[in-house]
């Protein structure tokens, strides 16, 4: 064997080695190819969270307290102030202004029935008993919220008759439209009544 030695010998290893990695290559090849697909899984849901708020300054005088509601010191109890307040919120009107319009019309007397027929705080006359009965569901003139929600409701209402105009939605109040509307055509915009009243709600504002 002792050409495995020579020249030609050598060229022959020279090629079986090209050919032995060749196909070591190509067993290579054949494997990767052969491998079976890997699942691939699939990915898992990630928790969603609501985004944290950061305020850039704090209020050292900020409190979690519910707001506190200011009574007027005047002979009605909580409850009906409380009502008060939401009704003056529901006809956009000022508070000072009604309690005005009590303190004038019957000092705060829940029960009082006037000579002309007028009833309770803010002194709702019979003849619009059953008109607010219908409209408001009122049936007792008296009782202190009913006649809140009464005369609230008609105050508005003269406020919207007058646009805004609160000596003339006074007038009607005291007077009815009809009389109010022969004052103003007489050049009469004010009376003694809404001269009290409007002097009485400075002392509530």
């Amino acid at each position: 064997m002792d050409w495995w030695r020579t020249q030609h010998g050598q060229h022959i290893r020279r090629y079986i080695g090209i050919i032995g990695l060749e196909l070591v290559i190509i067993m290579v090849l054949v494997a990767v190819n052969n491998r079976p697909e890997r699942e691939t899984a699939e990915p898992e849901a990630t928790a969603t969270y609501e985004p944290l708020v950061l305020y850039a300054t704090v209020d050292a005088h900020a409190t979690d307290a519910e707001p506190v509601t200011t009574y007027y010191d005047v002979p009605l109890s909580e409850d009906v102030q409380d009502e008060l307040f939401a009704l003056c919120e529901e006809y956009d009107l000022d508070p000072s202004l009604v309690l005005a319009i009590i303190e004038v019309e019957s000092g705060f007397d829940a029960d009082v029935i006037s000579s002309t027929d007028d009833y309770g705080l803010m002194q709702i006359n019979s003849s619009n008993f059953e008109w607010l009965a219908e409209e408001l569901g009122i049936i007792d003139f008296l009782e202190p919220t009913q006649n809140l929600r009464a005369g609230c409701y008609i105050l508005y209402q003269c406020l919207q008759m007058t646009d805004g105009e609160t000596d003339k939605a006074l007038m009607i109040y005291n007077m009815g439209l009809s009389a109010a509307s022969e004052a103003w055509e007489l050049g009469v915009t004010g009376t003694s009544y809404t001269r009290a009243v409007l002097e009485v709600m400075e002392d509530y504002a």
